[in-house]
C-alpha cells in the first residue's frame, strides 16, 4: 500500500486497484472527455481550459461510481474510504478532491508511461 501526506497532514493510503477497475475509470474518462467535445493540448493549456476539464470529470456520475469502486480498498487516517467517510467525519471533507485526485493518479500513472510516445507515433502530439 502506497502511503500519501495530504495537504493537511492527514495520511492516505492507496491500494493497487485491480487492472479491470483501471480500465473502467479510464473508459469513463474517455466517454466524458468525448461527451463534451473537449479537446486539448496539454502543453499549451490555459487555465480556463483545465478548469472546464476538472468541472467536466468531477460532474461525471459514471466516473465517480467508477472513483467509489476504487477507493473503498484505501484507507484515509487508517479508515476505508467510503462516502460516509464524510459524513462520519465532516472535517475529512476539506481533504475529499486530494483523496479523489490523488485515487485517480495511482490509477492512472501506470498506463502513463508510454502515452506520450504513442501520442507522438500517432501525430497527436510532437
Amino acid at each position: 500500500m502506497q502511503e500519501i501526506i495530504l495537504s493537511s497532514g492527514n495520511k492516505l493510503g492507496i491500494q493497487t486497484p485491480k487492472f479491470g477497475l483501471c480500465q473502467e475509470l479510464i473508459r469513463a474518462a474517455c466517454r466524458e472527455l468525448k461527451k463534451d467535445g473537449l479537446h486539448f493540448d496539454i502543453t499549451t493549456m490555459k487555465e480556463g481550459e483545465a478548469l472546464s476539464i476538472f468541472l467536466s470529470l468531477m460532474g461525471s456520475k459514471e466516473l465517480d461510481d467508477c472513483f467509489w469502486a476504487i477507493a473503498n480498498t484505501c484507507l484515509y487516517n487508517g479508515e476505508r474510504v467510503l462516502p460516509n467517510l464524510f459524513d462520519d467525519r465532516e472535517e475529512a471533507r476539506e481533504d475529499y478532491f486530494e483523496i479523489q485526485l490523488e485515487i485517480i493518479r495511482a490509477c492512472l500513472k501506470p498506463f502513463g508511461k508510454s502515452l506520450p510516445i504513442m501520442l507522438k507515433n500517432l501525430g497527436v502530439m510532437e
